[in-house]
């Protein structure tokens, strides 16, 4: 049963990839059907690491001169790019990494040194690319995990809290 729905879903991706002539999508359809036997826990540690070794490879490459920084001048303050082409790329990365590593499962998942670790590393990324929105994002997810998941003053059993919570966020 499982077999003949993700075959459907292969023939679906290289139809539509033929309609609207995107070849890739006939990739990203392999990968959706491979991932599927693969633990998403390791999904999302791979997807960490491997954004971890990413950044530094490009802002490294941009320390040393073989990427330029591009300035962004905002009237009082001066925002650096680090070697991607817009100045919020790297401010985003690193959110996208923090959300991933607070949603892994475990004990450590949501710990306060975890939390004060990437609180320094989102705010020393805050003063250099001067992206506040996902500064504040970020600051808004760590005070949502420790109400609700530390300090457990909203119930993740009842429902409707969370789906004020979620209808608040979006």
């Amino acid at each position: 049963k499982r077999l003949i729905g993700w075959t459907a879903v292969g023939i679906l991706a290289v139809v539509i990839s033929f309609v609207v002539d995107k070849p890739t999508l006939v990739l990203s359809a392999a990968i959706l059907i491979c991932a599927n036997e693969v633990d998403f826990e390791r999904i999302k540690k791979c997807t960490i690491i491997f954004n971890v070794i990413y950044i530094v490879i490009i802002v490294g490459a941009c320390i040393t001169g073989f990427i330029p920084d591009l300035v962004f001048d905002h009237n009082t303050k001066i925002a650096h790019s680090f070697g991607f082409y817009y100045y919020s790329t790297l401010s985003s990365i690193i959110l996208m990494i923090s959300l991933i590593a607070f949603s892994l499962k475990g004990k450590n998942s949501c710990s306060y040194p975890r939390i004060l670790l990437l609180t320094f590393i989102n705010g020393i990324v805050y003063v250099f690319s001067t992206t506040r929105l996902t500064f504040y994002l970020y600051l808004l997810t760590v005070f949502l995990v420790i109400v609700i998941q530390k300090k457990e003053w909203i119930s993740v059993k009842n429902t409707k809290s969370i789906r004020i919570l979620a209808v608040l966020a979006f």
